[in-house]
């Protein structure tokens, strides 16, 4: 199983886990929450799929407590006539002065986290312990210490004349346990311990990068003989001009990551021997910027689009939104402009740019940008520090630039809004389309299959494709019969450091072509996608065209996107995970329903709706930028 990761100041998450070790799904209150990442008391237990309230006074905390779609978060404010609670989130509701409504009528509450130092002892002597009575309750406080214990004691008395014994205290936490639940007493007698099979969230981040660290040094020694021979061919080139762009992000890249002798010549071998010739002209410089950034001009009824064309050569999902934008806005373009309409040099002019990563430092007016979603700052945990970096000292102050911001999910919508701090009106949300017309026939590959009924993986190894869940579950005996076919950069040749157990039931197949990849899925019992996180989730609606269901994660965004012909388990979960693939096992494939999750998928997300709506934003920030000239 994997090791609980503790968020919490002093490891008081781990005590409460060892008490509560029998309760799979549970309910927690937070009395002055701030923290929905370090020194968050209840984020493990979240992320194990327990769920609860939290209650605080500082609204940016609470907003970032809000993105945990099955908590309840509420601000708290004082008022004239007392205390009011208002939630926040994506289902605002009224503000009252019972936060103890939102709790579900017969829920048992496993444990109460009281922050000491940003709640008043009478939001516990009138807090409805007497209604509640929650298992646990934990007192919090980390100020100096005489006036530590004072406080702690000033809230403790409540408590004690509620029944309420205190079991278990570590300087900055105290432990409280209900009459009904003195069974527990045992299990927080000592400290947190090895045998509890915990890590820190910041032991978690180091693991994570001292992997990623491996991972490249690897891939530079299996390079090396790659490397000489693309070093001397460059070698036989004639000398050409090297740019000198002082804003090169290659700069800005770890060390390790600039010196490694592969990338360093496929990124002089880019320069000098482009793949195809470049789409569109060079963006102007911008307040002394000179960008690289290339734009071409479309012409469209109403204004003049201009489309960056640098995230054209992105190989990743952001690249094939990109080209699939590109060719729909095309077939749209006006080619020959009539005569009634004004000058085309008087005309209406919008910057699109599909992609924050492949933009400009500094946006010229009228820029509308797409941001497909912020995940390292919604785990920034588990992302190496100069990617975290970026993201707070580069495409934050980029995104807070642009004129709109256009997004692929509501909850990329809603995280964009927090940690970018960008008002919620400001974002459009519109949906990517899918289309796997292109991809060529599957009848021509030459990858052979399992002759048994298999499952299929498709991601990477970063920590938010969370594919360790999978291999976890693959070992469990309720998978004994079932077989993985993991499709992906670096895990080509994996087989031959895996356990046994591993090595008999999943084979790794490396990156795929698009006909390659047409052929493993289409023979698939189901698609794998066990991603913690996700922008937007396209493989399970590339598989639903071709007419394969989906087991995936019950997190953003795939609850949003993914409706039909999906089974959700939860991300840290292996024997739902197991349980699910065995289902889909021991029921035979249904081609009617496979006929409706096609049928389902393409007249739902279709490029040419999608682009319609993104030609409605593109028209709007014209109109607004239009109005915005006339007022000066």
């Amino acid at each position: 199983m994997t090791k609980f990761v503790s968020f919490a100041r002093n490891m008081e998450d781990v005590l409460l886990r060892r008490a509560l070790r029998d309760i799979d799904h549970g309910f927690y209150i937070d009395l002055g929450a701030a923290a929905a990442d370090m020194n968050s008391v209840t984020r493990g237990f979240y992320e194990a799929g327990w769920n609860g309230i939290n209650i605080g006074t500082d609204r940016r905390g609470i907003e970032r407590l809000a993105r945990r779609l099955r908590d309840v978060s509420l601000l708290a404010d004082q008022t004239a006539e007392g205390m009011s609670f208002a939630p926040i989130g994506p289902e605002n509701g009224v503000a009252g002065a019972d936060w103890k409504q939102h709790v579900p009528p017969g829920q048992a509450v496993h444990f109460l986290k009281v922050d000491a130092d940003r709640i008043s002892e009478g939001m516990i002597e009138n807090g409805g312990l007497t209604e509640l009575r929650p298992w646990i309750v934990l007192l919090s406080s980390a100020v100096a210490a005489d006036a530590r214990i004072a406080r702690l004691d000033a809230f403790e008395r409540p408590l004690l004349a509620g029944g309420y014994a205190r079991v278990y205290s570590d300087g900055f936490n105290r432990f409280y346990l209900s009459p009904d639940a003195q069974h527990l007493k045992e299990r927080l007698q000592t400290p947190p311990n090895a045998s509890d099979d915990f890590v820190t969230c910041r032991e978690k981040k180091l693991e994570n990068e001292l992997f990623r660290l491996r991972a490249e040094l690897d891939s530079s020694s299996a390079s090396k003989r790659e490397v000489v021979r693309l070093y001397s061919k460059l070698l036989e080139q004639p000398n050409t001009t090297v740019s000198l762009n002082q804003h090169d992000s290659f700069h800005e890249q770890p060390l390790l990551r600039r010196l490694n002798p592969e990338r360093i010549i496929r990124r002089a071998i880019r320069r000098r021997f482009p793949k195809k010739p470049q789409l569109g002209t060079l963006l102007p410089s911008q307040d002394g910027y000179v960008s690289d950034t290339r734009m071409l001009k479309l012409e469209f009824p109403d204004f003049t689009l201009n489309f960056a064309t640098n995230a054209l050569n992105d190989e990743r999902g952001v690249g094939r939104v990109a080209k699939s934008q590109l060719k729909e806005l095309q077939k749209r373009e006006v080619r020959v402009l009539p005569e009634s309409m004004v000058r085309v040099s008087d005309r209406p002019v919008v910057n699109f740019f599909p992609s924050i990563h492949w933009c400009p430092r500094v946006l010229p007016p009228n820029s509308v940008l797409m941001i497909h979603d912020v995940i390292p700052l919604v785990l920034p945990h588990v992302f190496p520090d100069h990617i975290v970096r970026e993201w707070i000292y580069k495409f934050a102050t980029v995104a807070q630039s642009a004129s709109h911001i256009v997004t692929i999910s509501n909850s990329s919508a809603t995280d964009i809004s927090a940690v970018l701090d960008i008002p919620r009106e400001r974002i459009s949300v519109i949906h990517n389309g899918v289309d796997i017309s292109s991809w060529q026939d599957e009848s021509r590959s030459k990858i052979e299959l399992p002759s048994e009924p298999y499952f299929v993986c498709i991601g990477s190894r970063d920590y938010h494709k969370n594919l360790d869940v999978v291999y976890q579950a693959i070992r469990l005996p309720e998978a004994r019969d079932c077989k993985l076919l993991v499709v992906g950069n670096g895990f080509k040749g994996q087989d031959d450091k895996a356990d046994p157990m591993i090595k008999e039931r999943v084979r790794f197949l490396g990156r795929l072509s698009d006909s390659d990849l047409a052929h493993v899925v289409k023979g698939a019992r189901a698609l794998l996608f066990p991603s913690i996180y996700e922008g937007f989730g396209l493989p399970p609606l590339e598989a639903a065209l071709l007419g394969v269901p989906t087991i995936a994660s019950a997190r953003p965004a795939m609850t949003e996107i993914l409706t039909q012909g999906v089974q959700f388990c939860q991300p840290d979960n292996p024997l739902e995970w197991a349980v699910a693939m065995r289902d889909f096992l021991e029921r035979e494939p249904d081609e009617g329903a496979a006929v409706r999750l096609k049928r389902h998928v393409s007249e739902t997300y279709s490029w040419c709706r999608s682009v319609d709506e993104l030609l409605q934003v593109l028209k709007g920030a014209c109109e607004l930028a239009e109005g915005d000239h006339v007022r000066n």
